[in-house]
């Protein structure tokens, strides 16, 4: 009866409370005002991982005696351990379809049941295999149950949600893309994968998307990038005479040469007069100069050809879906059932401090996540990013996303099996046993040896 009506009931609880609307809007409660989505996704992210990790934590451990007791019947492992996954995979899929039905009903949220069920599913699903790998390892219940808080905490702290990933110990991870310790967690993937789908697929917003991507990346480009590599430009030019800043100046033609690499190398429509490559202190000259300058101009031009481009195309498409005054209410309407703007101030970082910051002679744009392509595969792309690049291929993140979480899953199956958490864990236990034995026998020895010294002299004292 619990796992009948825990996830429902969480649902209904969750997401009436978190049902926000203005009381200045006489207009009653939209999406697009609901400030409190964001919580949404990233809570029921984490109820999938408690609610799978505490259905499957006793299921192995509770049969412990049984199996015990039948291990000379040379009984099929793989069934028993199939068993229970299909049972939790049923359970799994009936709590994920009733917490996204009566969640997404109440808050009003169309279009994406889905796929937030498809994401959840996966949670869930995932969090069980860990749970039925910790309900095999562990000897004790009350050790299973004190594991737990060490599983979910991580998931919640370092998943991006609550702490953005550039904030976060830089000794420990660096600006552009998700830490390695992140990339281990399901929350990061499944909570991506819901903000990325819900904000750029939704019927508002995926006719607008690529006219802002051009435009916002164009922005970018021209007023904060391109500042700063003129700014670069000029130090080099004003100091590569003065050896006191050469130091400076090499890190400055370093990062020139960087960033003028990589824009050549995803820019082809603008022709550069130089090799990047080629840059270095020794042959800055005045015609290098001027070749840098002239193709900074070159680009400014065409991004601001690109922006303007993008922001007619954008008016005509808006102008196109209000023709009349009844289709202008509907895309109103529209805007108001499927966009919600604090979501958007997620994926766009757009109360981050600064646009963009230099890390190891590099630049890193921090606005605007949801708009730009990563450079790098899969585990090195930035959070919120629209697609995965495998390879040379760009493709969908959320479908990325939920392959990773399955093969995570198909991970936490195959240890399952092998007992890799039980024959670490009792590694651990006979290294600690011999230790305690060889100390022991040496106590031993020592109280042994000062005994029958006691005794030989009490008996010469005699």
């Amino acid at each position: 009866m619990i796992n009948l009506l825990e996830s429902p009931l969480i649902a209904l609880v969750l997401s009436f409370i978190i049902k926000y609307r203005n009381l200045g809007n006489n207009s009653g409660y939209t999406l697009l005002g609901n400030c409190n989505l964001p919580i949404y996704l990233f809570i029921a992210v984490i109820v999938a991982v408690f609610v799978g990790l505490t259905v499957s934590a006793q299921e192995i451990i509770k049969d412990r005696l049984i199996r015990k007791r039948e291990a000379f019947m040379n009984l099929s492992k793989g069934a028993y351990l199939l068993s229970k996954t299909i049972d939790l995979l049923c359970i799994s899929a009936y709590q994920s379809f009733m917490f996204v039905l009566i969640g997404n009903t109440v808050l009003e949220i169309d279009e994406m049941f889905f796929k937030y069920f498809i994401i959840l599913f996966s949670v869930w699903f995932n969090a069980n295999l860990l749970g039925l790998n910790i309900s095999d390892g562990f000897k004790t219940t009350v050790t299973i149950y004190i594991s737990i808080p060490f599983l979910i905490i991580p998931q919640i702290a370092l998943s991006g949600v609550l702490i953005s990933f550039d904030k976060l110990n830089p000794s420990i991870s660096k600006p552009g893309n998700v830490p390695f310790y992140g990339d281990l967690l399901v929350a990061r993937w499944a909570f991506e994968a819901l903000a990325v789908e819900q904000f750029k697929n939704n019927s508002y917003e995926k006719g607008l998307y690529e006219y802002e991507k051009t435009m916002q990346t164009s922005l970018v480009k021209k007023d904060f990038w391109l500042k700063i590599l003129d700014n670069k430009l000029s130090d080099i030019q004003n100091s590569r005479n003065d050896l006191s800043k050469s130091e400076s100046v090499e890190s400055d033609i370093l990062t020139l040469k960087n960033e003028l690499t990589a824009e050549i190398m995803n820019n082809g429509d603008v022709v550069a007069d130089f090799d990047p490559s080629e840059l270095s202190i020794e042959n800055f000259d005045e015609k290098t100069f001027q070749n840098i300058k002239e193709y900074f101009a070159a680009l400014r031009a065409y991004y601001i050809l690109e922006y303007k481009t993008a922001a007619s195309e954008k008016d005509a498409y808006v102008s196109q879906m209000q023709s009349t005054p009844e289709e202008k209410q509907a895309y109103i309407n529209l805007k108001k059932r499927c966009y919600n703007e604090s979501l958007t101030e997620f994926v766009t970082n757009k109360h981050g401090d600064g646009q963009i910051t230099e890390f190891e002679n590099r630049l890193y744009e921090k606005i605007n996540p949801i708009y730009r392509d990563p450079e790098h595969l899969v585990l090195d792309a930035h959070f919120y990013a629209p697609r995965k690049r495998f390879f040379s291929v760009y493709l969908e993140t959320f479908w990325v996303n939920v392959v990773v979480i399955w093969l995570q899953s198909a991970f936490f199956f195959v240890c399952l099996y092998f007992g890799v958490l039980r024959r670490c864990l009792n590694y651990f236990a006979s290294l600690k046993e011999r230790y305690q034995t060889k100390h022991g026998k040496k106590q031993l020895n020592e109280t042994g040896k000062g005994f029958m010294k006691k005794f030989s002299l009490s008996k010469i004292l005699r």
